[in-house]
């Protein structure tokens, strides 16, 4: 998450730091043998895959990232990119370290994958949802979230002590 509630005000340009998509591809998911207490077990492989932002662009008031996957001679990346839709899309800005090393200075969820292209030259791109509309779309849907839970809940005191409890509707408990 950005360090400061106000990054997203001022994020660091596209081509600083190095980007990864991360999300569990569908072509990795398996089974793995039974066990006693249960009878399928599925396994699921997750994914940091480093690649570029080819662009930023916005349409109306959304705006998204196209995130390239490089496929060499021998890539090792999944062919298929089905299953990573809702995986994160992450900016980590670099800094050099006393000693001359690299480090992370932040980790920034900066966008959110949801369409994959074909494969042309050796190059897939990935469709994602960028940093302003998932950041914006989150805090409006925890105001109203917030707004509906309370709404529909209500308080409840006991005059006789200092207890108090939340009475929630069995229908938002889901």
């Amino acid at each position: 998450m950005p360090a400061s509630p106000n990054r997203n005000l001022r994020p660091p340009e596209n081509d600083m730091g190095i980007w990864f998509l991360c999300g569990a591809p569908d072509e990795l998911t398996g089974e793995d043998k039974p066990t006693k207490e249960f009878g399928r077990v599925k396994v699921f492989w997750g994914l940091g895959v480093p690649g570029r932002v080819s662009q930023g662009y916005w349409v109306g008031e959304y705006d998204y990232f196209e995130f390239e996957v490089r496929y060499g001679a021998k890539s090792e990346l999944p062919t298929n990119f089905q299953g990573v839709s809702g995986g994160g899309l992450w900016q980590v800005p670099l800094l050099r370290t006393p000693d001359g090393r690299f480090a992370a200075k932040e980790l920034i969820l900066s966008g959110v994958a949801f369409y994959q292209s074909a494969i042309i030259n050796n190059v897939r791109s990935i469709k994602c949802h960028g940093r302003h509309s998932i950041y914006k779309s989150a805090v409006d849907t925890l105001k109203y979230q917030t707004k509906s839970f309370l709404t529909q809940c209500w308080y409840n005191t006991s005059s006789t002590s200092n207890r108090f409890s939340w009475r929630i509707p069995h229908d938002l408990m889901r």
